[in-house]
């Protein structure tokens, strides 16, 4: 890990003043140090009172803004640094405060008091139980704790119930653990075993808050912060009414980001590995497979382990990509024959080899995948291809291998949780395939005479019907996870698209795809209000799988849609758009399709979108006007509104 430090005196950022040149600086540095450099970036940035529209417009390529507030059972105030940190680092601009201590429970049951509730994105709850147990008299009993564990855990659920009768904001909480220091007052083992039943029931309790409402996300503890052992600072938590021990408080927090990237759509998607010296052990081009590590040693069990965590991964959707300094025939080769090479071939979506810089090849993999290469991650164990992908490529996110103890490289990869989400859907696990056969297509594409005869040789099937109550989860995903082409990027989990669906005159389409390479799956959707009144629509919100860009699809669609409400005798179509720092393809389309700019003197009811969240832009077209893209004439119609 880089010390910040080395990159920026931050003292003299808080006293100069001079921070529009040296912050972007700064928050990049922030990908590659540790969490200690993270909480005093955070600390930096909190001292300069810099709110979260000014950091949105010093960060490098922009970024999402984000409100959240802390609260808990104990002190929070000293989470904030660490978050705005943890949050910059992943390229959220956010704006961070705290409740008052002790406040939580009012805070939740009347959420309507508190100074601007309302713009509260993320609600983050730390919770402990010292407050419960130093509620107990001393003698007390097994049938006391339980008592008290019960009463607390239903007071938290009905204070997260009420609060999500006036907000949609997320909240994020932890499981809380039993005190050490009580648990070792109980002396008898007979007792301390029926302690140990009535604490789980209690965590079990906890976690079916989030299952009984999908708007709490639970951070349990036992898989976090006891890898660390007590978890408790005493001193702290005597004095400073702070329950949990910095190290275990730095978890949460970074724990915490990393559900609010989840929530804000940037999970990551790729995964690029090297060979030589990271999932296996030896440079095969200087001692060919008999010199690699052997199959049967510590250390290549330990570099196969490595190989069984990232190919966990691809079965759960992550794109697996081997990138390496080697020759093909070498390299498969290796494949069939080194017995300490255990990933099934049909896991991995790209085998690049070859002796280029891997920064160029590296993007040439993005453009062939259609993804952006800030959704890769790269881990490798020489510095100097991290270094120079991380300084060419916008947004890759650098892991160093541990060529000397591979028993490392699991957690240095999975402790950083990029690539969590929300909510898995069935999608997740044939995504491999798709980015697979997506690779094969703009292979084909370079190969092809023309992109006209391109397109034609693909043999596009589009489908489009109104959504099912069991695409839903796939809806909410590509709301979640779609960046290019989402024409508002604002985020609907389940719950969200579930009441959007209750408003009067809603209607949302799916679109499905097929070509001669395979099945892409679900990879659009349209959120359409209707309005027979005043003879017009707008489209509130259009995401398309970026896999499928550029192929006439997104007209196609567009297309059946003015089929489709031109025999409803609507007049008029208008489009929200929100501009975001990638998705101008998706306003580009727009007008290269005949739209133009509306005036504010439109219905107010088109003025606000999703959410009641004001559209920066609103285009606007006659029906009548609409002229189809020819590239329509490419796309096989199998199901269309019409029948």
């Amino acid at each position: 890990m880089k010390n910040v430090s080395s990159v920026l005196n931050i003292s003299e950022i808080v006293s100069g003043g001079n921070y529009v040149d040296t912050i972007p600086e700064l928050i990049v540095s922030l990908r590659s140090c540790d969490r200690k450099d993270v909480r005093r970036i955070g600390t930096a940035l909190t001292q300069l009172g810099l709110d979260s529209s000014t950091l949105r417009e010093v960060l490098p390529g922009g970024a999402r803004a984000v409100s959240v507030r802390i609260s808990g059972t104990s002190t929070t105030e000293n989470l904030k640094a660490s978050l705005v940190g943890e949050l910059l680092r992943i390229g959220i601009s956010p704006s961070v405060s705290c409740a008052p201590y002790g406040s939580y429970l009012e805070e939740l049951f009347n959420n309507d008091n508190y100074e601007n509730r309302a713009d509260i994105d993320y609600f983050v709850l730390l919770i402990d139980v010292i407050h419960l147990f130093e509620g107990l008299q001393p003698g007390w009993s097994i049938a006391d704790l339980e008592e008290q564990l019960h009463d607390f855990a239903n007071t938290l659920k009905s204070a997260i119930s009420r609060y999500h009768k006036g907000s949609d904001a997320r909240i994020i909480m932890n499981t809380p653990q039993f005190p050490h220091d009580y648990y070792l007052r109980i002396l008898s083992y007979e007792d301390r075993l029926r302690a140990s039943l009535v604490w789980h029931q209690f965590v079990l309790d906890v976690l079916d808050i989030a299952i009984d409402d999908t708007k709490v996300t639970i951070i349990d503890f036992d898989a976090t912060a006891l890898q660390f052992g007590k978890a408790v600072d005493p001193a702290l938590s005597r004095y400073a009414r702070i329950h949990y021990d910095e190290e275990t408080l730095a978890t949460f927090v970074a724990e915490v980001a990393k559900v609010i990237a989840a929530a804000e759509g940037l999970t990551q998607k790729v995964l690029v590995l090297d060979l030589d010296d990271t999932l296996w052990g030896g440079t095969l081009a200087e001692e060919g497979v008999q010199g690699l590590e052997e199959g049967s040693t510590p250390k290549a069990e330990a570099f196969k382990a490595f190989q069984s965590c990232v190919q966990h991964l691809a079965r759960q959707g992550v794109v697996l990509v081997i990138c390496s300094k080697n020759d093909a025939d070498e390299v498969q080769k290796a494949f069939s024959t080194y017995s300490g090479f255990t990933i099934d071939r049909k896991d991995i979506t790209v085998v690049d080899t070859g002796w280029e810089p891997k920064p160029e090849r590296i993007r040439r993999i993005a453009e062939r995948l259609k993804l952006n290469t800030d959704s890769f991650v790269f881990i490798d164990d020489n510095e100097a291809e991290l270094g120079a992908t991380t300084d060419l490529l916008t947004g890759v996110l650098p892991i160093k291998a541990n060529p000397q103890d591979p028993a490392l490289n699991s957690s240095a990869l999975l402790d950083a949780s990029w690539f969590c989400s929300l909510v898995s859907t069935s999608e997740d696990a044939s995504r491999v395939d798709m980015y697979k056969t997506e690779y094969a297509r703009t292979e084909a594409a370079e190969a092809a005479g023309s992109y006209e005869e391109y397109l034609q040789s693909l043999d596009t099937c589009v489908k489009i019907h109104p959504v099912h109550p069991d695409e839903l989860p796939r809806v909410s995903q590509l709301t979640l996870r779609t960046n290019q082409w989402n024409t508002t990027t604002i985020r609907l989990d389940l719950v969200n698209l579930k009441e959007y669906l209750k408003l009067s005159n809603r209607e949302v389409f799916t679109v499905y795809c097929e070509d001669r390479f395979g099945d892409h799956g679900l990879i659009a959707a349209l959120f359409l209000h209707i309005d027979h009144n005043n003879n017009m629509i707008v489209i509130e919100d259009y995401v398309m799988s970026c896999r499928v860009m550029g192929r006439g699809i997104e007209h196609f669609v567009l297309h059946e849609i003015v089929q489709h409400v031109a025999k409803q005798s609507v007049t008029k179509i208008f489009v929200h758009f929100r501009p975001s720092p990638k998705n101008e393809k998706a306003r580009q389309f727009f007008l290269d399709s005949g739209f133009k700019l509306a005036d504010k003197t439109v219905p107010s009811i088109f003025l606000n979108g999703l959410d009641g969240i004001a559209s920066d832009e609103i285009f606007v077209i006659q029906v009548n006007q609409f002229k189809p893209h020819l590239f329509i004439e490419f796309i096989n119609a199998i199901e269309t509104l019409e029948g």
